[in-house]
Order: structure tokens, then sequence, then C-alpha cells
């Protein structure tokens, strides 16, 4: 499957949250009060593609920038925490 077939099949099961090669591990940090140096925990996580972990981390409002895509991360980051504990 090339690159593009792939990143289509990827869109179509996780929306925005697409990847073409390997994905960097996003943490959700408005989910949780964060201590002094610690990451949130790996349970709200989500997979982004390099270009958007980056747009994410600079535009600042994380909430906002998930809204002006209509897409619920945690709810996301939900089913693959599930999913990996079966």
């Amino acid at each position: 499957m090339d690159a593009a077939a792939r990143e289509t099949s990827d869109a179509d099961a996780y929306g925005e949250v697409v990847w073409s090669v390997r994905p960097d591990a996003h943490h959700l940090r408005f989910t949780q009060p964060r201590a002094m140096g610690r990451k949130v925990s790996d349970e709200f996580t989500v997979p982004l593609c390099r270009t958007h972990h980056r747009d994410i981390h600079s535009f600042g409002d994380e909430v906002a920038w998930w809204g002006r895509r209509a897409i619920d991360p945690v709810a996301t980051s939900r089913v693959l925490w599930v999913s990996t504990r079966q």
C-alpha cells in the first residue's frame, strides 16, 4: 500500500488523527492537572503526525485546536487506551 492510500485508510479509521509512517504520541495536557516536570498519563495520549504535533504545540490553546477540527481527542484516547488493555 502506498503512502497516500495508507493515509486515506488511516483517515477513515481515525479522522484527523492521521499518520503515514510512525506517529508522535501527543499527551492531552488539558485532561489532568500538571505537576512540575510531569507529563499527563499515557491514558490521555493520541497519535498525531509530526506536522500536526508541532502545530498543536505552537498554536497555544489545545482545546481550541481540537475544536477547530471538530475532533474529540479524549474519546479517541479512551478508545485507544481500552483497546490496549484487553
